[in-house]
C-alpha cells in the first residue's frame, strides 16, 4: 500500500536530519572473527600447521603445479554454480588466480543476491526490526542507537548447485546504513530507504577445506578444487578478498488512517 505525504508544511513532517548513518550492524566485522583477530580465511601464504587427523595434510596436490591447481578450482566452480551465477563465479575466480586482493563489487552478483529467497527471508526480519525500532524512539531515528542484527547463510540445496553456495555461503558481516526518513507527526506514518551492505570472505579456512565436500553433494572429485583452494592460498601466493554487496531497499509504515 502507498503511503501518500502531502507537501503541505503544515502536517509537519519530521525527517532525519542525521542521515545517511549506520543504523545496524552485525556482531561479527569484515576481515576478523569473532574474537577481533584477523580471519583465517583471509590468511594467504601463512602455511598453517596441519595435523595428521586433517583431510587434507596428505593431499598430494602440495606438489602439484599452480596451473593443475587453478584447473581444479576452476571446475570446483563450473561444477557448483550456472547461469549468471556461474558469470560472476568466474570473475571472482578470476579475481582471485590473479591475486588482486582488496574487494570485489559486481552490479549482477547485487541482482542475483537481492532476488534471493534468503536475503528476501533475511529483509522481512530487518524490518519487523526496524518498525519496533522507529516506534520505540516515536520516529525520531536521530536518537537511535546502533543495533545488531543477525547475519543468514545461503545454505539450501538450490544454493549448492547455482552459485551462491560456493560464491558467499554463510555472509561474514553485515551494515544497514539509513539513507532517507521522513515521518508525518499528524498520522504516525513514515517512509525511507535503506542500503544494505553485505560483506563475504572469498578464502577457507581450515573447517571450510575440511567439510568442503560433506557439505556439497557434489560430482566425485570435487573435494580437490577446494583442496587445490586452499594450498593457492596458505601455501602459494593468492589473495582472498572481500566481496562487497549493496543492495537498496525502500520501506514504509502501514497506513494507520
Amino acid at each position: 500500500m502507498e503511503i501518500n505525504f502531502p507537501s503541505s508544511t503544515a502536517l509537519n513532517v519530521l525527517p532525519g536530519r542525521c542521515l545517511p548513518t549506520v543504523i545496524a550492524e552485525s556482531d561479527v566485522r569484515p576481515l576478523f572473527d569473532k574474537d577481533g583477530a584477523i580471519a583465517e580465511d583471509m590468511r594467504f601464504h601463512d602455511k598453517p600447521r596441519l595435523t595428521k587427523a586433517m583431510a587434507i595434510s596428505d593431499s598430494f596436490l602440495y606438489g602439484t603445479t599452480d596451473s593443475k591447481l587453478f584447473a581444479d578450482m576452476e571446475s570446483l566452480i563450473s561444477k557448483l554454480s550456472y547461469g549468471a551465477y556461474y558469470t560472476v563465479a568466474r570473475r571472482m575466480f578470476e579475481h582471485f588466480k590473479l591475486s588482486r586482493g582488496g574487494q570485489f563489487a559486481d552490479e549482477l552478483l547485487n541482482e542475483l543476491v537481492s532476488q534471493d529467497v534468503s536475503f528476501v527471508e533475511w529483509c522481512n526480519y530487518f524490518f519487523r526490526k526496524l518498525s519496533e525500532w522507529i516506534k520505540e524512539e516515536k520516529g525520531n531515528v536521530c536518537n537511535m542507537k546502533k543495533k545488531t542484527i543477525q547475519r543468514f547463510s545461503f545454505d539450501c540445496f538450490d544454493h549448492r548447485w547455482h552459485g551462491l553456495g560456493i560464491m558467499i555461503h554463510q555472509v561474514q558481516a553485515i551494515d544497514v546504513e539509513l539513507l532517507e526518513f521522513e515521518m508525518n507527526e499528524k498520522n504516525g506514518n513514515y517512509k525511507g530507504k535503506v542500503k544494505i551492505h553485505l560483506y563475504d570472505h572469498f578464502g577457507l579456512d581450515k573447517v571450510d577445506v575440511e567439510k568442503g565436500h560433506a557439505r556439497y553433494t557434489q560430482p566425485w572429485g570435487s573435494e580437490d578444487g577446494f583442496k587445490a583452494w586452499w594450498i593457492l592460498q596458505h601455501y602459494r601466493w593468492c589473495k582472498p578478498f572481500l566481496t562487497h554487496i549493496e543492495i537498496t531497499k525502500s520501506f514504509h509504515s502501514k497506513s494507520n488512517n
